[in-house]
C-alpha cells in the first residue's frame, strides 16, 4: 500500500511529529511500533529510526528519532513536508522551505545520538 501526504511543521521545537489521522487510519489494522524515515533523492542519506506512537483517540506521532532528526535538518516552523510511505514501513520526505522551494541536503552521517 503507497501512500503520499503531506505535513507542515507548527512547533519546530516539537519532540515529535503529529501525521495525518487518515494516514493513521490506514495502518490501524498493524499499528507499527517503528519507522525509517529518510530524506528522498540522496541514496548517501542517513535512514533514521523513528518509534511510532499511536495516542487514545488514534492519532499517531514519530516520536523517538524525530528530535534528533529535526536537529540534524533542522525543520523550521511552516515548512512543508511531503512524505511518502511505501508499505514497508519506509517514509520518504521532501522538504520545503518558506521560499516554497524544496531544500536539498547532503548530509551523509548524523552526529545525534539517542
Amino acid at each position: 500500500m503507497d501512500c503520499e501526504f503531506f505535513a507542515i511543521i507548527s512547533d519546530a521545537s516539537s519532540d515529535k511529529l503529529s501525521l495525518p489521522k487518515k494516514f493513521a487510519d490506514l495502518l490501524e489494522d498493524r499499528k507499527p511500533r517503528e519507522l525509517k524515515l529518510r530524506e528522498v533523492g540522496n541514496r548517501r542519506t542517513t535512514t533514521w529510526d523513528m518509534d511510532v506512537w499511536f495516542d487514545s483517540t488514534g492519532h499517531m506521532f514519530l516520536k523517538r528519532g524525530w528530535e534528533c532528526f529535526a536537529r540534524t535538518y533542522g525543520p523550521q516552523q511552516l515548512y512543508f513536508l511531503i512524505y511518502s510511505y511505501d508499505g514497508r514501513d519506509v517514509l520518504t520526505v521532501k522538504m520545503f522551505d518558506l521560499s516554497i522551494c524544496r531544500i536539498q541536503y547532503d548530509a551523509t552521517y548524523s552526529t545525534c545520538t539517542l
